[in-house]
């Protein structure tokens, strides 16, 4: 039996990565998982804190066949009842809940809310035309392969060059393409899904060879797995 120490939460990023990376996950007693999540059992009645939903969440693949089923009713009837972003989002991640399920609410809620400001701007005085939660749904959508072009998805790029390119990787006008782009926001989706457009690799390349850039240089290096001959 694996023990989770509730007073210690290097162990639940421990099980955790041992997830992420597939390797054997160690037996977990029901009554520690309850306990490190403060909870006695699980009912599908009961309020839980946005905190408890995201550890049921987190630590889905460690719970009996019974407790998974449960965990998804008590994740539908949150999001049915009092809809959360985040939420949603981890839960598509965690394959609890399909995509499609809430999506237009989910997308309803992506766009800058009027006289929002990013730490960026409050604390730098800079200008900051990037939107976090549009940087998450791009990597939902390239996570569960969604179709980006139609109407009400295109219209949140609000006419913002990066995201006008995350949304159409193909089709975009790659001279207003910006190589450190690729640096802004660099998850495995990501990754995946620049592999597959050879527009952006060329980009990249014919800037490599002109300038130096250590930082847009191990990108590249972390999306194709090699370096570009300078020669």
């Amino acid at each position: 039996m694996y023990c989770i120490n509730t007073e210690n939460f290097q162990s639940f990023a421990l099980v955790k990565q041992l997830i992420k990376i597939k390797s054997p996950i160690p037996k977990i007693d029901t009554h520690e998982l309850y306990k490190a999540i403060n909870l006695k059992s699980l009912n599908k009645r009961r309020n839980y804190s946005k905190s408890q939903l995201e550890k049921l969440i987190n630590f889905f693949d460690l719970f009996n066949q019974k407790d998974k089923k449960l965990i998804k009713e008590i994740i539908e009837i949150r999001l049915n009842n009092e809809f959360d972003s985040d939420i949603y989002y981890s839960s598509v991640f965690a394959n609890i809940i399909h995509y499609k399920k809430h999506l237009k609410e989910y997308i309803s809620e992506i766009p800058k809310r009027k006289g929002e400001i990013s730490f960026k701007e409050m604390f730098g005085g800079q200008k900051d035309d990037k939107n976090h939660r549009l940087n998450n749904f791009v990597n939902l959508a390239y996570f569960v392969n969604l179709d980006l072009n139609v109407p009400e998805i295109q219209s949140l790029s609000n006419g913002v060059d990066y995201y006008e390119w995350l949304l159409n990787l193909k089709s975009f006008d790659y001279s207003k393409f910006k190589p450190y782009w690729v640096l802004e926001y660099l998850t495995q989706n990501y990754i995946k899904k620049f592999r597959e457009i050879k527009e952006v690799k060329m980009s990249l390349e014919k800037y490599l060879i002109k300038k130096k850039s250590k930082g847009v240089t191990d990108a590249y290096l972390q999306i194709y797995g090699e370096t570009i001959d300078l020669k």
